[in-house]
């Protein structure tokens, strides 16, 4: 039996409204801590990861009994039998194994301090660090080695000024003139945003906004949160890439796409080809688009096909592609299935491009929706039950339902960082966000990362303001010479999410994080979730990994803090449509005779089409990509216009984008179709400023390509799509009958006028019509499935900061 202090940890974490734990439970609990090494805080973190991924309900994942303890201490158990088995099995392609349940961990001489070689010794502190870890276990002694965080020459730097050994440099004159400067650069402060809370576009305004909750918020939450990716995979190591690996990947995903497409439109084997051949026969060809420069910029003439090893031996071919051809979407990376001939040997003329299947939509069981009906404790009226939907359907309106229905609908608040300004390190927004929940409570808020953004300039340069350090409603007292990052978030982030869970305890806070994120160590897309422990979050916060595809009651929603819309639109060539056919049969991913005009949903429906967070290969040179802010305010005030790249190479400027700084045109009303005019900021490649040194480069992708796998789509198409883009001017849109959203950030980065309050969305899905079903049902007997639909009975809302 587990002593009097292990006894109340465990009662605090796992029956935290004040009840004991039964002593079976305590049994169960204290055997898991002893046998792994567990504290009570690490083992309610496993059952928190457990009960996402079982997809629990809200009471049984609350309340802890006998038969849970024992299914946690077995999944547990097995969890360290395989990792057991991959470090003590015999040696394998990494490759496989990553398709697999996971990659090999390599093997490593560590020693008790769990410093490697000694290479960090000197940085972290040596308090608590055993005396055995200071020599190798072969005796030779460690060198000693005097790393400090290097400081970024500033004009009013001093050497004398040295700072604390492993400790960032702190000088308040710099850190005020930087504050200042920055002050000037963005212009008007956050408390001086205009139209605060003002809705600027709404998808489905037909839906009335439900009046908030006037009651005492419920203990109990009533979303259900499930998982519907493998967590555990994304624990790989990083920086372990090897070509043979990458090359396997990339491969198989060529060789994925010729099995979905010859399923799909009933092609024998004999219609496959190598399109490097020359062949007066017609054939299908299957394999990567890239460009024959090294810049990876499209154009008519620079398109090429890179075909697997297995399909063409990994050769690459030119495509002949052609004004009065089929019309074409084309970025680096996408795979295309194409029908033509090489007649020359020199090029593949291009005379059809075939569909891709596209993923079945979402759909639950009837018993499962009814399960979330009773939750939310609401009843609607019949809605239309069309097939699909798509932009052109933007007018279809199911019937209102009456304001005096007291129905109240799911309610989703997302928003995405940074949550401060640049001239500061306030997080007001972040609080004014905060505030703004608590007026009208959601049942789940989502925060995308970053959080602590190591591209804002107090941050990145370790120029921390001293208050900081002696805020009075700082109860941590942190020392400035022993804090580290993690106690800042703690201070910062933290607090403001332990004052949400005070007013709110039964919202469920889901946290998205960035390779922006100053505390993430995971620093490679896909990208593994912040470490929970230490960061002082509530109870009520689950940390999920960069992408996440997660379902709240029966919403499937599909997010990732990266912006790969932005990179999209910087890399595609689009052109043709002026004769030629497009291969399409039914249910297959849209194809037109001519481009899409509408470019937000051309470059989202990339993702979807291509069944990948980010189907880019090679990743966007981080020089292309708009740089930190710490750069700006060495900008000048002339003007950069937007671009874009033509069929033919040529780039066009476009009036509308004369700061360089702003990131999208103003919006200013509720319907307007803001991707009509929609400018792409181009940033300058080379700029640095005497205070500020040497303009700093964005933090890219950091792409791991052997782990490519874990970005796809899987099993359906989510319900909702939520890719945040600083770059691009935040937009919800249906795109494949799927509800593409961009929220925008809450602290965007403007020079000049404007106010500093970004943009956040307000979503709320009212429950499932289970009356009139016919149209929707999908599979025979216990298969049997309705689609979820949710794009016709939700309303989203952009709102302002």
């Amino acid at each position: 039996m587990a002593d009097e202090p292990t006894k109340a940890a465990l009662n605090s974490h796992f029956s935290p409204r004040g009840g004991s734990l039964q002593p079976d439970v305590l049994i169960e609990l204290s055997s898991i801590l002893n046998l792994h090494d567990l504290t009570p805080q690490d083992l309610f973190y496993k059952w928190e990861s457990y009960s996402m991924k079982m997809g629990l309900e809200p009471s049984a994942s609350s309340k802890m009994d006998a038969k849970t303890a024992r299914d946690l201490k077995r999944d547990i158990s097995d969890a360290v039998e395989r990792e057991a088995r991959q470090r003590s099995g015999p040696g394998k392609s990494g490759a496989a194994d990553r398709r697999g349940t996971g990659a090999t961990k390599t093997p490593r001489n560590k020693v008790a301090g769990g410093d490697m070689f000694g290479m960090i010794d000197g940085v972290t502190s040596s308090v608590g660090r055993s005396s055995s870890a200071k020599q190798h276990s072969n005796g030779v002694s460690k060198r000693k080695s005097d790393y400090e965080t290097p400081t970024r020459p500033t004009a009013t730097s001093n050497k004398s000024a040295k700072p604390h050994r492993g400790s960032s440099p702190s000088n308040s004159n710099s850190t005020t003139a930087l504050s200042t400067a920055l002050q000037e650069q963005n212009g008007t402060s956050f408390s001086d945003r205009p139209n605060p809370g003002a809705i600027l576009q709404t998808l489905n305004d037909f839906i009335p906004i439900p009046s908030p909750r006037t009651s005492v918020p419920s203990s109990q939450p009533r979303v259900t949160l499930k998982s519907n990716t493998d967590m555990k995979k994304f624990e790989y190591k990083t920086m372990g890439m090897k070509l043979s690996e990458a090359s396997e990947i990339l491969d198989d995903r060529i060789d994925q796409f010729v099995e979905l497409v010859q399923n799909f439109h009933e092609l024998e084997d004999v219609d496959f080809g190598n399109p490097a051949v020359q062949s007066q026969n017609e054939i299908v060809a299957v394999g990567r688009i890239a460009s024959d420069t090294s810049e990876a910029r499209l154009a008519q003439g620079s398109v090429v096909l890179e075909t697997s090893r297995r399909g063409g031996g990994g050769t690459r071919v030119p495509l002949e592609l052609r004004d009065d051809g089929p019309a074409y979407e084309f970025f680096p990376g996408k795979i295309v299935a194409l029908r033509g001939k090489n007649a020359s040997g020199e090029q593949f003329r291009v005379n059809e491009i075939l569909a891709v299947p596209a993923l079945p939509p979402s759909s639950s069981s009837i018993a499962e929706l009814q399960a979330h009906n009773s939750r939310l404790e609401s009843s609607i009226p019949s809605t239309h039950d069309d097939d699909t939907m798509d932009e052109n359907h933007a007018n279809h309106k199911p019937p209102e339902v009456p304001s005096s229905n007291p129905v109240h609908p799911l309610n989703i608040l997302l928003a995405s960082g940074p949550y401060t300004p640049d001239e500061n390190l306030h997080y007001e927004p972040l609080h004014a966000l905060i505030d703004h929940a608590t007026t009208n409570p959601p049942d789940c808020i989502i925060l995308i990362g970053p959080f602590l953004d190591i591209e804002h300039p107090l941050i990145s340069s370790g120029r921390f303001p001293p208050s900081l350090f002696t805020d009075p409603h700082a109860k941590t007292g942190l020392n400035p010479n022993t804090a580290t990052l993690t106690d800042v978030f703690r201070v910062l982030v933290s607090t403001a999410l332990q004052r949400l869970y005070a007013a709110l305890p039964s919202t469920t806070v889901i946290l998205v994080p960035s390779l922006r994120d100053a505390t993430a160590k995971h620093a490679a897309f896909p990208q593994d979730r912040l470490s929970k422990k230490g960061l002082g979050l509530p109870g009520q916060c689950k940390v999920v990994t960069n992408p996440a595809t997660l379902s709240l009651n029966e919403v499937r929603l599909a997010m990732s803090s990266h912006d790969t819309l932005f990179e999209l639109k910087q890399a595609e060539c689009v052109g043709g449509g002026g004769g030629g056919g497009v291969g399409q049969k039914a249910q297959a991913a849209p194809t037109h005779q001519k481009p899409t005009s509408d470019s937000l949903t051309r470059i989202t429906r990339y993702l979807l089409t291509q069944q990948h967070f980010y189907p880019l290969f090679p990743p966007t040179n981080r020089a292309n990509l708009p740089r930190p802010a710490a750069s700006f305010a060495s900008s000048s005030s002339s003007s950069t216009a937007a671009t874009t790249t033509t069929a033919n190479g040529e780039t066009t400027e476009r009036s509308g984008a004369t700061d360089p700084n702003q990131q999208h045109p103003a919006i200013s009303s509720t319907d307007t179709d803001i991707d009509n005019d929609l400018d792409v900021y181009a940033p300058p490649l080379t700029n640095s400023n005497s205070a500020t040194g040497p303009a700093p480069t964005a933090t890219g992708p950091n792409l791991d390509t052997p782990y490519l796998s874990l970005l796809e789509f899987t099993g359906a198409n989510p319900d909702m799509l939520v890719i945040p883009s600083a770059a691009l001017p935040p937009f919800v849109k249906v795109v494949d009958s799927v509800v593409a959203v961009n929220p925008g950030v809450v602290t965007p980065r403007r020079k000049g006028g404007g106010g500093g309050g970004g943009t956040f969305v307000r979503v709320y899905v009212r429950p499932k019509d289970l009356a009139g079903l016919e149209g929707q049902v999908e599979g025979e007997g216990e298969e049997k499935a309705v689609r979820h639909d949710v794009w016709e009975r939700c309303r989203v809302d952009v709102v302002r900061v």
